[in-house]
């Protein structure tokens, strides 16, 4: 809402929007007067990216598509958000990507606190470009348990909190051991809707 206040101030009618695809794929650009490619957009997005489950599962396998520049903390955190929307309390959620980055300093606070409770406490005061990813990890862990198969090493992995996944094999043996899975795909894209919480 900020930016098309301030756009509207500035005079700026003209806009360009990337509609994102599947992994690096682009669905759409458009061009034109940005209220109308703002609704156009919006009405994409949802077509492609939103969508409704029945029940929650008890364990949420959550995908991230892409090259390098996908592999991000912040789409890690984009991929928690999707995946908790539909995953039941004391359940468990799996992010299986190709992340290699190191965690930055808000995300490290996780590993050097005393509890959950505290990291969120101090996570907050921070200013760090990963203060938000490293926010959404801890609130994460406070409902469910997360699971990670990734680039990074064990070490790094487990000293978040996530519970290490060295290989594919493993996440099928963990979905043998709940009752209830979904695949989300593309999960820091996705935005999965239980279906009767969103009448």
């Amino acid at each position: 809402q900020e930016a098309k206040e301030a756009s509207w101030l500035l005079g700026v009618r003209l806009c360009l929007q990337v509609i994102p695809g599947v992994g690096e794929e682009i669905l759409a650009v458009l061009a034109g007067d940005a209220e109308v490619v703002d609704q156009l957009s919006r009405q994409q997005c949802e077509q492609l990216w939103h969508f409704h489950v029945n029940d929650r599962a008890s364990l949420v396998v959550a995908t991230m598509t892409g090259g390098r520049q996908q592999q991000s903390w912040s789409n890690f955190a984009r991929a928690l958000d999707s995946a908790s929307r539909i995953v039941q309390d004391d359940g468990a959620i799996a992010i299986c990507c190709d992340l290699q980055a190191k965690p930055g300093p808000s995300l490290k606070r996780i590993a050097d606190a005393e509890s959950l409770d505290s990291a969120d406490r101090s996570i907050q005061r921070d200013n760090s470009f990963d203060a938000l990813p490293a926010i959404q990890l801890v609130r994460t862990l406070q409902r469910v348990r997360v699971y990670m198969l990734s680039q990074l090493d064990e070490d790094v992995v487990q000293s978040l909190g996530i519970a290490y996944v060295s290989c594919p094999e493993e996440v099928v043996r963990l979905a043998s051991h709940h009752d209830s899975c979904i695949l989300l795909q593309n999960a820091h894209q996705a935005v999965p809707m239980i279906a009767a919480e969103a009448l």
